[in-house]
């Protein structure tokens, strides 16, 4: 961490104070999932099996951020490695980058850029891979009161050879109201619209998704947090069915409405332990059979960090033994 401190230092200039700060972390977790793959509920001669199955988390992840002049440059990874006692394995590793601008007046801007590679034992045909990029800008209200707006688009592929090829075009645009009442009290809204267009007609859709989250922080180690979300999505094309003997085919569409509710506790006994516990409920109704299900999954555990900050600051005063250096960066040309 020190040499690649003074790596970056060095292409930087002498003026600026820097701040390098890195934070790894090993998540650990167990609990239980009743319905892991989100499958429909039972309906017809031959229903559809939902899995639900024992969950164990083992997650690392790396957070580093580089911050000089009030720009923040960051870098995250993560790797979950959940397993089940009798469904397979699910993994998901995820790569991003950011920018976040100085503060200009009352708006600050973001730049960003993810990678993701998720798969599952299980359904190796859902395997994929997705990049993406986004843009978004904070406008605030007053300090403690500020809007949100974000564009992201990615490009999803699966390499599955029975998936023929199939690439989907996410497009998701969000924009949020937040609001801090106190310091130790957190209050957003937010809405979502997503669009997915996909080579495979069942996969595209149309979301609108309303949430309201509300984190509360009443001891300084201990942190409450609930969130509640609804989401009518439409699928115009998720069954690609022949018309009789004409040799036709038409597109039938499907109308879902989805909610979930995320109530978790945490608390940090100590500077480098946290210690979760986390509630899901995910339900969804929908116009057709296939797109009805209902998820409740409870998970545990414990999140062991590390933080570590180097900075440095050019312009403060060298002690050399008895000799002090004092140093000063006048304005250019001067």
């Amino acid at each position: 961490m020190r040499a690649l401190a003074l790596l970056v230092v060095a292409a930087l200039p002498a003026a600026a104070d820097v701040e390098l700060g890195g934070r790894p972390s090993l998540r650990l977790g167990a609990g239980y999932d009743d319905n892991l793959f989100l499958d429909a509920q039972p309906s017809g001669p031959n229903p559809a099996q939902i899995r639900s199955d024992a969950i164990f988390d083992v997650q690392p992840s790396l957070l580093g951020w580089l911050e000089t002049r009030r720009h923040t440059l960051s870098l995250s990874a993560d790797y979950l490695d959940r397993l089940t006692t009798s469904s397979g394995d699910l993994r998901d590793a995820n790569i991003g980058l950011g920018w976040i601008s100085p503060r200009w007046r009352r708006i600050s801007f973001s730049l960003g850029g993810r990678y993701e590679h998720w798969t599952t034992k299980l359904y190796p045909e859902d395997t994929f891979d997705l990049g993406g990029a986004e843009a978004g800008l904070r406008l605030w209200l007053h300090e403690r009161v500020g809007l949100d707006a974000q564009y992201r688009f990615a490009a999803r592929a699966y390499s599955d050879p029975l998936r023929l090829g199939q690439l989907d075009d996410d497009h998701r645009v969000r924009g949020a109201l937040w609001v801090r009442p106190s310091r130790w009290l957190h209050v957003e809204a937010g809405y979502t619209y997503t669009h997915i267009h996909s080579t495979n007609d069942s996969a595209s859709l149309d979301r609108h998704r309303v949430e309201l989250s509300v984190a509360a922080t009443p001891l300084p180690w201990l942190l409450l947090s609930a969130a509640y979300a609804i989401a009518p999505q439409h699928l115009p094309g998720w069954l690609h069915e022949p018309v009789g003997m004409s040799g036709m085919y038409i597109n039938r569409t499907r109308d879902d409405l989805v909610q979930w509710l995320d109530v978790s506790v945490t608390t940090r006994p100590v500077k480098w332990l946290e210690l979760y516990a986390r509630y899901q409920l995910v339900s969804s109704s929908s116009t057709d059979p296939s797109g009805e299900y209902r998820r409740n999954q409870v998970i545990a555990g414990a999140v062991v960090r590390w933080d570590f900050v180097h900075l440095v600051r050019p312009l403060v005063p060298r002690v050399r033994g008895s000799v002090v250096t004092f140093r000063h960066r006048g304005p250019p040309g001067r």
